[in-house]
C-alpha cells in the first residue's frame, strides 16, 4: 500500500496560509494590547487624582502646600524638588513626581515629607512600586515611565496643559498625564486627540477621552 504524504508544493501552501493568518491576528492582538495599557494607565492616574483630591480636602482645599519666594519666584515643593510655575502650571515631569507620589503613600519620612504635615497615607503602593525612594521604579505606567503630575498655579483661573506653544487650556486644579507607549514626553499631546501637528505623540493624558 503507498504511504500517503505531503507534497513540497502542499507544504509550502499550508506554511503560506498560517503566515497570512498570523499577519491578520499579530495586529489584532497588539491592538488590544494596547488598548488595554491605556485604560490601565487612566485608571491608575485616576487613583493618584482621587488621592490629590482627598489630600486637597485635607489641607483646606490646597493642592501646593510648601513653597518658597514670592510672586514670579515662586516655587512649590513636593518631597526633596520643588518646581516654578509657567503658564500657570506648575508641572513635576517624570523625574520629579515620584517625590509627590512618595509623599502621599510615606507620610512618615520626615526627611522628605514637605505638604503632608498631617501624615495621613492616602496612597497605596502600586505592584511597581520598590520600596525605595523615588526614582526609576516608583508607581510606572504600563510602558515603564512615571506618570507627569500637573497642578494649576495659584492665582491663575486655568493650566495651559502643552508648552510646546499651542494653547489648550485646562479648567482644573490637577490633572496628570503618562508619555505613552514611546516613553517620551509630549506635554500631554496626542495625534489622535490633539490637533498640533505632532505625528508622534502619543501621550496618554487625564483630558483625553
Amino acid at each position: 500500500m503507498k504511504k500517503s504524504s505531503f507534497t513540497l508544493v502542499e507544504l509550502l501552501v499550508v506554511i503560506g496560509i498560517i503566515l497570512v493568518l498570523a499577519g491578520l491576528l499579530i495586529p489584532a492582538v497588539s491592538g488590544v494590547q494596547k488598548q488595554g495599557r491605556i485604560t490601565q494607565a487612566k485608571s491608575d492616574m485616576s487613583t493618584i487624582s482621587m488621592a490629590l483630591a482627598a489630600f486637597a480636602s485635607d489641607n483646606g482645599g490646597k493642592y501646593l502646600g510648601a513653597s518658597t519666594g514670592s510672586g514670579s519666584r515662586s516655587s512649590y515643593q513636593w518631597g526633596n524638588v520643588s518646581v516654578a510655575p509657567q503658564n500657570g502650571t506648575v508641572k513635576f515631569n517624570a523625574a520629579n513626581a515620584p517625590w509627590v507620589i512618595w509623599e502621599l503613600s510615606n507620610p512618615d519620612d520626615t526627611n522628605s515629607v514637605k505638604n503632608n504635615k498631617r501624615k495621613i497615607r492616602y496612597l497605596d503602593p502600586s505592584p511597581d512600586y520598590d520600596g525605595g525612594k523615588p526614582g526609576a521604579n516608583n508607581w510606572l505606567d504600563p510602558w515603564g515611565t512615571a506618570y507627569v503630575i500637573l497642578f494649576r498655579a495659584p492665582g491663575n483661573d486655568f493650566m495651559n496643559v502643552h508648552a510646546s506653544g499651542t494653547t489648550h487650556n485646562l479648567y482644573a486644579d490637577v490633572a496628570l498625564y503618562s508619555c505613552g507607549p514611546d516613553g517620551t514626553d509630549n506635554n500631554g499631546c496626542n495625534v489622535e486627540t490633539d490637533n498640533h501637528g505632532v505625528n508622534t505623540a502619543d501621550d496618554v493624558a487625564t483630558w483625553h477621552k
